[in-house]
């Protein structure tokens, strides 16, 4: 579970009115927020990944990503694609799955 916390102004804290992941590992993290000025709290869980490992998808590739990867986005969800070209329109695998990503690999 994770905690959204909106700040008051402050030197060190992130800008004020602004939404900031909170992750608390243990009951005294609660505690600091009071001592970093917090004045909003709210509790959300990630949202769900829209693949999932082994679904084929159709995708297009809009950008190059390191080691020669090609990127797609689905609904704000990135996906790494091996070995693939920029434009380039395909069927792809999803091999692995992250919170916020997936690697894939080319189909057929």
């Amino acid at each position: 579970m994770w905690l959204y916390v909106v700040f008051k102004h402050s030197g060190r804290s992130p800008k004020p009115g602004r939404l900031s992941p909170f992750l608390p590992r243990t009951a005294s993290a609660f505690k600091s927020l009071k001592h970093k000025r917090a004045i909003g709290i709210f509790m959300s869980t990630p949202p769900a990944p829209p693949v999932a490992i082994g679904d084929i998808l159709s995708v297009a590739i809009d950008t190059a990503g390191p080691h020669g990867q090609g990127i797609a986005h689905l609904d704000n969800f990135i996906i790494f694609v091996e070995n693939i070209a920029v434009g380039v329109k395909a069927k792809v695998k999803i091999t692995h799955l992250g919170r916020t990503y997936a690697n894939a690999k080319r189909v057929g």
